[in-house]
């Protein structure tokens, strides 16, 4: 949920070709299926705004993974930027 909240102020501009990218499914995550369910929920809804400019903000190796793996720029409702080069985008796939 911190990362949805997270995300309006991540860089992107500097994920390039070759970067470590990790897709994470919503569906994967454990935990409480109803609670989590309805949190993330509220997450989404509550950062509608930055999650817009997320998809607006993909760069091309972000979009290039994202493709690969059957997704869009419009299923990310989240992206994480780690300290170690890594990013981490979280992808909408429970419809």
């Amino acid at each position: 949920m911190s990362s949805v909240a997270g995300s309006a102020d991540v860089d992107l501009s500097t994920v390039a070709d070759g970067a470590n990218i990790t897709i994470v499914l919503l569906s994967s995550l454990q935990g409480n299926a109803e609670t989590e369910a309805a949190a993330l929920e509220e997450a989404v809804s509550a950062n509608a705004e930055a999650i817009t400019t997320l998809h607006f903000k993909a760069n091309a190796a972000i979009k290039a993974k994202l493709e690969a793996a059957g997704h869009s720029a419009d299923d990310v409702v989240a992206v994480k930027s780690n300290a170690d080069g890594t990013v981490t985008v979280y992808v909408d796939d429970r419809a």
